[in-house]
């Protein structure tokens, strides 16, 4: 087996995101193959040693790089993602490494380290980050954070491609986003490999609790603009005519960030039976405690990987068009999917009182997150880059 380093653009541990779970699972899959790993980590603050500590047991070697959010970073002419995390550059390496996996185009600095003597480079495609940043303007709260959106989206775009013609390998977390660059973009792929690998779960990780309550539970990132509107339309919405059953309750659980998040603030002051936990580290009792799980967003890119957690944790799922992408959920199947109020709250109600149609829900989404998500995936990409040359 070989050496392979993975750099990420946040910390896999505490699981307290849907990309750091997606990220420690692979660590954990890839130790689990036999892969010598080491790990560079970039975040916002220092990382905890109690997180360290974790991420050892994964990682021979682990590095932390605080982000650097200073002026230089928002006036230089590259991604101020990358500019943040350009201090992954001075990183001392040594040896070769077979392969270096990049979490998104935000790490892309590690291939300006001098250090770094690797055979194959892989880019992991997370989301279509320009569109991403376009969708994020389009909900900014003030001129000026839609400018900043807007001017990062321009970037991105010309940084991705730069960077994806840099590397050797493409793995892409969603379908519909490989399918795009293989249609549109062609070019980007000539000399180069571009794969499927969907966010990984651990079947034995599966849970079941009983769903017997009619509590709906979200968790997601609190701060990003588009998560902060799917709330606020459930919210305005769907929400007070939830409240017709005196046993509802809405559990409203995530990362608040260092965006604003006070419209949400104020629309949870608003209305009754709406219970805030905001950055709670363990969500195993609140999931415990529900009867099913909302996402509302109305736009995004890339998986929603809040929708896969929750039905790793055994709840039902009721979300929209853009809460399903990359799930391959289909509806009524493993999901409940709806667009409109009128259909999503009709939905929901449905879900938290026909428990078996909430419990075959949860059935058929773990068992298509155990074929297509499996660990064995990623093993087999890696395997596959003995043949290419």
């Amino acid at each position: 087996m070989g050496r392979i380093l993975v750099v990420t653009f946040v910390s896999p541990y505490p699981l307290t995101s849907g990309g750091a779970r997606d990220i420690y699972n692979r660590l954990s899959a890839l130790n689990q193959a036999g892969y010598e790993v080491d790990l560079i980590v970039t975040s916002r603050a220092p990382v905890s040693q109690e997180s360290i500590e974790a991420l050892r047991k994964l990682a021979s070697n682990v590095w932390t790089v605080v982000r650097r959010r200073d002026i230089r970073s928002l006036l230089s002419f590259k991604p101020f993602q990358y500019q943040t995390r350009r201090d992954i550059r001075k990183v001392a390496l040594s040896g070769e490494y077979f392969a270096v996996i990049l979490e998104s185009e935000f790490v892309g600095a590690i291939l300006d380290n001098p250090t770094l003597n690797v055979q194959h480079k892989i880019l992991r495609v997370h989301n279509n980050e320009p569109y991403l940043y376009k969708t994020l303007a389009q909900d900014a709260s003030s001129p000026v954070s839609r400018l900043l959106f807007l001017l990062e989206s321009a970037k991105l775009s010309w940084y991705s491609k730069n960077l994806i013609r840099r590397c050797d390998h493409l793995w892409f977390i969603s379908s519909e986003e490989l399918s795009e660059l293989r249609k549109n973009k062609q070019g980007l792929l000539e000399g180069r490999t571009a794969s499927l690998l969907p966010t990984l779960v651990d079947p034995n990780s599966f849970r079941r609790p009983s769903l017997s309550s009619s509590k709906v539970f979200y968790a997601g990132a609190l701060s990003i603009p588009i998560n902060q509107q799917g709330l606020l339309w459930y919210l305005n919405n769907i929400h007070p005519n939830m409240l017709s059953d005196p046993a509802y309750e809405f559990l409203l659980a995530g990362q608040t960030g260092d965006a604003s998040i006070e419209p949400l603030l104020r629309a949870v002051r608003a209305n009754e039976r709406v219970r805030l936990f905001p950055n709670a580290e363990d969500l195993t009792e609140l999931q415990n405690s529900a009867g099913a799980f909302i996402n509302p967003i109305q736009r995004g890119a890339g998986v929603k990987i809040k929708t896969i957690d929750a039905a790793v944790a055994g709840l039902p799922v009721v979300t929209t068009t853009a809460g399903a992408e990359g799930t391959h959920f289909v509806h009524g199947i493993h999901a409940i999917i709806a667009d409109s109020a009128e259909q999503f709250e009709a939905g929901l109600k449905n879900v938290l009182t026909n428990k078996i149609l909430a419990r075959s829900l949860v059935t058929a989404s773990q068992a298509i997150l155990a074929e297509q998500n499996g660990f064995s995936r990623q093993e087999k990409l890696l395997s596959s880059l003995n043949d290419y040359h």
